[in-house]
């Protein structure tokens, strides 16, 4: 009952100076959900406000969330479904551009913390 939800992984990875951030987002089969994960060079307060901000003028619904300093991952249902292919392009250049401006705008890494 599979209705070619493209199920390839759309991943996109940005490098800065020595910084790297990867934004990775995919569809779930089993969950029925689309899950967003970003790693990130070092940790972004910000982020997690703008990422709601982006999920919300999509017309996504966060069903599961969960941050860890550096790595977070988020669940999302569209009208309780997975997002379609081009939505999950959209979000994936949405959410990356939204890390690389915060990123760029909380400065170089230079030191580590």
């Amino acid at each position: 009952k599979h209705a070619g939800n493209g199920c390839n992984p759309v991943s996109m990875q940005f490098h800065f100076k020595k910084s790297a951030a990867e934004v990775s987002v995919t569809n779930d089969g089993y969950l029925k959900q689309t899950q967003v994960t970003i790693g990130l060079p070092r940790p972004l307060p910000m982020l997690a406000l703008s990422l709601h901000e982006i999920f919300r003028r999509m017309g996504c619904d966060v069903v599961h969330s969960e941050v860890h300093g550096v790595f977070s991952r988020y669940n999302l249902v569209k009208n309780g479904e997975p997002l379609k292919a081009q939505e999950l392009e959209q979000l994936q250049r949405e959410v990356s551009t939204e890390v690389s401006a915060l990123l760029v705008s909380a400065g170089s890494p230079g030191v580590a913390s």
